[in-house]
């Protein structure tokens, strides 16, 4: 509850809670077709990443910067920090051996930034990273207009999209597939020790919902906020109406039913995560 409260213990808004421990729920879309159409497979080294960025420059975006990075000019979940031992966003720290490191006052930090500068350098990033949209500025989506463009060919992206989403949805052009790729090691076959940093405990979120205080309706928007903090609300939000958008199966887990998970109308792009 700490986490969400001023330096004046003021409660500001409605924030999300997190009830259990919050795995990662991002991380890299590479463009299937694209590696299909150039002949490769999908990266597993650093290395390999680099090679299938100049090839995407070279010929598929028109010399753009095809990889999408955050607001930081660096990838959002350590899929490249990774693979030298360190975590590239805040607070910087990990257990190492059983005690903490600070990975930002490290040698390896420094090559990795170095990498990052090369292929800024070398135009394999998005140079106008802090032209994106809010999303992809944050590392978790694609930016769309240059989806749009075929000038993005490798980008965040949630878990529970599809490798046909941004088709889908219209963003991108009939055809175009996206694939998860792991985390980009130095070398074939050694594992990284470091994965996605957005493993978060239990807690309140620091960012939620505000009401205006010359609203004519702040009553009823409180009582809507506290209807959607109870289990049904919680089961609303997520799901929709049992029987309609939603059913449970043999084992009580709710699964959504075709009006959602077959719908042939598109339906509006999904901004990013914490949002319906």
């Amino acid at each position: 509850m700490k986490s969400a409260l001023t330096d004046q213990h003021h409660l500001m808004g409605f924030y999300m809670v997190y009830d259990r421990v919050q795995p990662g729920f991002c991380n890299y879309w590479f463009r299937g077709d694209w590696l299909d159409e150039l002949n490769f497979e999908i990266p597993k080294t650093v290395a390999e990443w680099e090679e299938i960025f100049t090839a995407f420059r070279d010929n598929k975006t028109g010399g753009v910067g095809p990889m999408d990075v955050s607001s930081t000019g660096l990838p959002g979940e350590n899929n490249i920090a990774s693979a030298y031992g360190i975590v590239s966003k805040s607070p910087y720290m990990i257990q190492r051996d059983g005690a903490v490191a600070c990975t930002i006052i490290e040698d390896s930090y420094r090559d990795f930034l170095s990498l990052m500068s090369r292929w800024y350098d070398e135009n394999l990033i998005n140079r106008d990273f802090l032209s994106t949209s809010q999303w992809a500025q944050m590392g978790a989506g694609p930016d769309e207009a240059r989806m749009a463009a075929n000038q993005s060919g490798a980008f965040p992206g949630l878990y529970s999209q599809s490798g046909t989403y941004w088709a889908d949805v219209n963003i991108a052009e009939e055809g175009l597939y996206a694939v998860m790729v792991p985390h980009a090691t130095l070398e074939k076959g050694v594992a990284n020790k470091v994965g996605i940093q957005r493993s978060e405990p239990a807690r309140v979120a620091t960012s939620g919902a505000l009401i205006f205080a010359d609203s004519d309706y702040v009553e009823e928007a409180i009582k809507m906020y506290d209807y959607i903090y109870s289990e049904d609300g919680i089961l609303l939000s997520n799901w929709g109406i049992e029987g309609e958008t939603f059913a449970y199966d043999e084992n009580g887990d709710p699964y959504y039913l075709d009006l959602i998970a077959n719908n042939p109308r598109t339906f509006p792009h999904h901004p990013g995560p914490g949002y319906p």
